[in-house]
């Protein structure tokens, strides 16, 4: 069966250059690096790096057409209330377009112009500073305003984009201050600076923006387009029969495959349905057996506990006992249960004892600790010896 693969182009088409047609599936496309070309490539993100080296490949080179400015380190007064030109030094310049603090590039086109500067604090807060880029030294292009600060310094910056004519067009950065006096222009490269780079660009016979050369631009493209329309028609066809043809194939592997796992399916269910049908089967019989084995020892169980339980209460019932001993004026002491014990206490000027051999208690007085009757201890008369009381002796009286 053949597979169906994702999106791909098969042609690769270049302008007023032969196509580049994939002769199978697998083919290999190879990028060549020309004259002023490098291409590096990196597997792990998937991508393609094509970069201009600055060779001699012809034409103009965008990397080329780049200008910074800068401070030289040293402070710049600007005096109070007149826009002054704002001055700087090349950082880099491979053109020579920055002399004389003013950009005038020899190349047509339009440039994105950058411009920070860095005033240092002056000495009010109710006037302002700004920058200004202008054109052919009259024409104001931007400007930057922001009110003068006493205790730390402020920044004015401009970014615009400015078309030059590439023969009689410059700006140029003019400064003003309504500090009290004049105010200073921080001299550092990092604070005050200006910035030039090429957008749009050519020369008058070879430029994109020329009418003619769009005109004949447009045209190529238009024709690319129909002939890349055309390649991708007749592409997506073949992809749609081939499409069609293997999902025709498809669905008649899954229509196979689906019978034959029914088939399998019910033949496994039937498997399944008597096997269970005959572990079923010596299940209950196992079951049967084991219930009837329980039930005859639990009639024999019942059985002996019955006999016991019938000899224990023949016992119990022929013996016979006191469950309450009982005192007048006390509470009763109740047995608590069958074979309770309780036990006798000798109190003061009694012993107990007792004689298993006899079943009998014997209760004796051992004298003393009994309460006795009221008496004197001893006889006193006004004037006489006192008579005290002796032990087992009486008092005469004459």
């Amino acid at each position: 069966m053949s597979s169906v693969t994702s999106n791909s182009f098969s042609t690769i088409s270049v302008s007023g250059q032969s196509n580049v047609v994939a002769d199978s599936t697998a083919d290999t496309l190879t990028l060549a690096a020309g004259s002023g070309i490098q291409i590096t490539t990196d597997a792990t993100t998937d991508t393609i790096t094509i970069t201009n080296t600055g060779g001699s490949g012809g034409g103009l080179i965008a990397g080329d057409y780049v200008v910074k400015a800068v401070k030289n380190g040293s402070a710049q007064t600007i005096t109070n209330g007149s826009d002054q030109v704002v001055t700087f030094v090349d950082e880099f310049d491979p053109q020579g377009w920055f002399t004389s603090n003013k950009f005038q590039p020899t190349v047509a086109g339009y440039y994105s112009i950058n411009v920070s500067v860095w005033w240092e604090s002056g000495l009010i807060t109710n006037n302002q500073t700004n920058i200004q880029l202008r054109k052919n030294g009259s024409t104001q292009v931007a400007i930057s305003q922001s009110p003068v600060t006493t205790s730390v310094g402020n920044t004015n910056t401009l970014s615009i984009i400015v078309y030059f004519n590439g023969s009689t067009d410059y700006v140029e950065v003019t400064a003003y201050t309504g500090n009290t006096t004049s105010q200073n222009i921080n001299g550092a490269a990092s604070g005050t600076w200006f910035t030039a780079a090429l957008y749009a660009y050519g020369d008058a016979a070879n430029s994109w923006v020329n009418a003619n050369d769009y005109t004949t631009l447009l045209s190529a493209r238009s024709n690319d387009y129909t002939t890349l329309l055309s390649a991708q028609s007749n592409d997506y066809a073949t992809l749609l029969v081939a499409r069609s043809n293997d999902y025709s194939t498809l669905l008649t592997a899954q229509a196979n495959d689906h019978s034959t796992l029914l088939t399998a399916q019910a033949n496994d269910y039937n498997t399944l349905l008597t096997a269970r049908s005959n572990d079923y089967a010596t299940l209950l019989t196992a079951q049967a057996n084991d219930f009837n084995t329980l039930l005859t020892a639990r009639s024999n169980d019942f059985s002996t506990l019955q006999a016991a339980y019938a000899n224990d209460f023949a016992l119990y019932s022929s013996v016979k006992t006191f469950n309450t001993f009982s005192v007048a004026g006390q509470s009763d002491v109740v047995a608590d249960s069958f074979g309770d014990t309780v036990t006798l206490v000798a109190g003061t000027g009694i012993t107990i004892t007792t004689n298993p051999t006899t079943d009998t208690i014997t209760f004796a007085s051992t004298g003393g600790g009994g309460g006795s009757s009221n008496s004197f201890s001893a006889i006193a008369v006004s004037g006489q010896s006192t008579i005290s009381a002796q032990t087992n002796t009486t008092l005469c009286i004459s």
